[in-house]
């Protein structure tokens, strides 16, 4: 009745996606360098958010294809497609590396996801979907527990932003992050980035968030209090999609908007953080460390 499954190995990358080319290309730039950082491994992309993946399958292929964009797009599939795919396909060690900035509401919906999937049992062992458990890496600024220093993490993405505190030194700015953040949990890792590039680059830099706390008029009255006339602008988010070209550089109601009200001198750098390659080689780092977990060989 059955055929003993193959056993192959695959990377998964849990992305939330987006409808804007250039933040799409930034998210390709983590997928394809981790193609070549693991190219024994197959590598596939999942977005989780519903809403771009409907948005992805009502395009026609005439227009992705207009847009330069893989036509692979018109058929994207969420956490639960993507892995059901790939077992289908006989890859039974299956690494999941998510894209996430931080532990928050996304990696913890994942993380539900994979434990649920890693709780299925079977009569015999050797029919079971998966040969080890589904590995899951950690975001970008760590994860809870004593198992990784999320401190060391933190460290890690500060000193591959090196190129936006170069960039802020030459124009003589302080660097101003815009981070999501979130309404409901804790935000005080952004606090805690903010003081670790302080204390890497020794210049000024302040990271708010669009959603809970720091806000954007709690780092103004640091911002005012320290003295700064001159800031550098940009993304603490993966990509530079929906929330840079609306909430950061908006003609109103935006962050760049509010400063120029302010009377300061506001340079914009619009980019995500998915377009460095220093940041694209962390992803790698953990998923390394995510295979080791369950006996992955990589």
């Amino acid at each position: 009745m059955h055929t003993k499954p193959q056993n192959k190995k695959a990377i998964m990358l849990a992305m939330f996606g987006s409808t804007h080319k250039n933040a799409l290309n930034e998210l390709f730039n983590i997928e394809n360098h981790i193609k070549m950082r693991f190219p024994d491994f197959e590598v596939k992309i999942a977005f989780t958010s519903n809403q771009i993946r409907n948005y992805w399958r009502k395009q026609s292929i005439d227009f992705i294809e207009s847009q330069g964009l893989p036509l692979s797009l018109s058929d994207i599939s969420g956490i639960l497609g993507t892995i059901g795919r790939l077992n289908d396909d006989g890859f039974r060690e299956i690494i999941v590396q998510p894209t996430h900035l931080y532990h928050g509401e996304q990696f913890i919906d994942l993380s539900e996801y994979i434990r649920g999937l890693n709780s299925i049992k079977t009569v015999k062992d050797k029919w079971l979907p998966f040969a080890k458990p589904i590995a899951l890496g950690r975001p970008l600024l760590g994860t809870w527990g004593t198992k990784y220093d999320y401190k060391k993490d933190i460290k890690k993405l500060c000193i591959a932003l090196k190129y936006h505190a170069e960039l802020a030194e030459e124009k003589g700015s302080a660097l101003v992050y815009m981070a999501h953040g979130n309404e409901y949990m804790s935000s005080g890792i952004f606090i805690e980035f903010q003081k670790i590039m302080q204390n890497t680059y020794n210049i000024p830099v302040y990271c708010g968030t669009m959603e809970g706390h720091p806000d954007l008029a709690e780092i103004f009255h640091q911002i005012a209090l320290d003295n700064i006339k001159n800031i550098l602008l940009t993304p603490l988010l993966v990509t530079a999609g929906d929330h840079v070209k609306n909430d950061m550089t908006g003609e109103k109601d935006s962050w760049q908007s509010f400063f120029l009200a302010k009377g300061l001198t506001v340079n914009t750098l619009c980019m995500g953080l998915a377009s460095l390659e220093t940041v694209a080689e962390i992803f790698a780092g953990h998923i390394i460390d995510a295979a080791g977990e369950v006996g992955i060989l990589i």
